[in-house]
């Protein structure tokens, strides 16, 4: 049959029905042609055998339409080899599911093109599992939009590494949310350059706490803005320790409460 297949136009292929595809044996999968691939319907995507996906090429796989690869089964994703994820283009990533991600093996997830990540769905994104984020690279993670970190598990956060902290942008963090920073341990938060910390909204320095805040080195301490100072608690100054209050600038001072004074 595999010295058959080049002869096959993509339209006789597109009329094969799921048993003759489930049929095809890996000698045949290996003749298809781009072309061949490309005329595959969205019934039939499904019904490729987990080893005849193996065999494929990178450029039998990039042949793939989008919303073929979203058709995807979650054992055929799993199936794929490093180098077959590596050839998947954007707009095919962009069609995945958020099941299609979850099965994904942290190998494969470490051979997503870290300018792909930015294509990802939010909700796959928010669907990657703890071992998954943790295996990410910090070019991987410097790949996301800010949209995309704003959806990550508080598990997922704690999940980070201090140097995968320190790829998100200021924007990102920006983009974070209080559970997620109430989820940061004190190594994370230690972690954070100057200016991340700077770029951390009000609302969310609140959500460290006691802990958080006193957590944090002299030199963030006095990366954080009178604006920032402002929105800090009560119990959050008393916290400060002597050599976070001797960093303190003249506008910070400025700007504690009165209840923040006593």
């Amino acid at each position: 049959m595999a010295s058959l297949i080049p002869n096959f136009t993509p339209a006789q292929i597109a009329a094969y029905t799921s048993a003759q595809i489930a049929a095809l044996t890996t000698e045949d999968w290996a003749a298809f042609s781009a072309a061949q691939i490309s005329a595959l319907t969205l019934t039939q995507v499904p019904a490729i055998s987990t080893a005849g996906l193996r065999v494929l090429t990178a450029s039998q796989i990039a042949a793939f339409d989008a919303v073929d690869v979203a058709q995807f089964t979650t054992s055929q994703v799993r199936a794929l080899a490093t180098q077959q994820v590596q050839a998947l283009t954007s707009e095919q990533f962009g069609a995945m599911t958020a099941p299609q991600f979850q099965a994904m093996t942290t190998a494969q997830i470490r051979a997503i093109d870290s300018s792909d990540f930015s294509v990802m769905s939010t909700t796959g994104i928010a669907a990657l599992s703890t071992a998954q984020i943790a295996a990410l690279a910090s070019a991987q993670l410097a790949g996301m939009e800010a949209n995309q970190v704003a959806v990550l598990s508080t598990a997922a956060i704690r999940a980070l590494a201090p140097s995968q902290l320190a790829a998100l942008s200021t924007e990102d963090l920006a983009a974070m949310g209080s559970e997620q920073f109430r989820a940061l341990t004190t190594g994370q938060l230690r972690s954070l350059t100057t200016a991340q910390i700077g770029a951390i909204e009000s609302d969310d320095l609140a959500a460290l706490g006691t802990s958080g805040i006193a957590a944090l080195t002299s030199a963030q301490l006095g990366a954080l803005s009178a604006a920032q100072f402002q929105g800090l608690t009560a119990g959050q100054v008393a916290a400060l320790t002597t050599a976070q209050v001797a960093q303190m600038g003249t506008a910070q001072v400025a700007a504690l409460e009165s209840a923040d004074i006593a």
